[in-house]
């Protein structure tokens, strides 16, 4: 499904503004520098972590000039699907995220033992490194401080 209501897939969307003679290679053009100029205008208001990453939404509009407006930025915009579309674009998202991010693999047993340990004997000495050589087989992650 393509979509319905106020909900419509990015490609039908160019598709039908194609065959109406719409530039979409220029619009798409516009929509990238309007998301980027946002960025760029509070880039110094978004800390830097090293560890994690922010998804962001974007909501902009076209007028009759084919002038691109943006209306909000959401910060962790809703991943729920409520439709068919939803499922296809949302669930492509999570994959491409999942991709670019690059998570390093862990042993997902070793975290279920170590959070059950550290619930029960909270009082124990730290084990940090150790609990991390567990999860971490062969890897461990950058210090604080230290450049990727």
């Amino acid at each position: 499904s393509n979509g319905s209501g106020s909900k419509v897939a990015l490609s039908w969307l160019w598709k039908r503004l194609d065959g109406q003679g719409v530039n979409t290679a220029e619009m798409w053009k516009k929509l990238i520098k309007v998301c980027g100029k946002a960025l760029e205008s509070v880039d110094a208001d978004i800390p830097y972590q090293q560890n994690s990453f922010e998804l962001f939404g974007f909501d902009v509009i076209f007028d009759v000039e084919e002038k691109c407006w943006l209306i909000e930025v959401n910060s962790s915009p809703s991943l729920s699907c409520d439709s068919h579309l939803d499922n296809r674009i949302k669930g492509g998202l999570i994959v491409d995220t999942i991709s670019l991010v690059d998570p390093i693999a862990y042993d997902r047993s070793a975290v279920s033992e170590i959070c059950k340990r550290r619930i029960t004997h909270r009082k124990s000495g730290s084990l940090l490194e150790e609990d991390l050589q567990r999860i971490l087989p062969n890897t461990l992650p950058q210090r604080n401080g230290e450049m990727p």
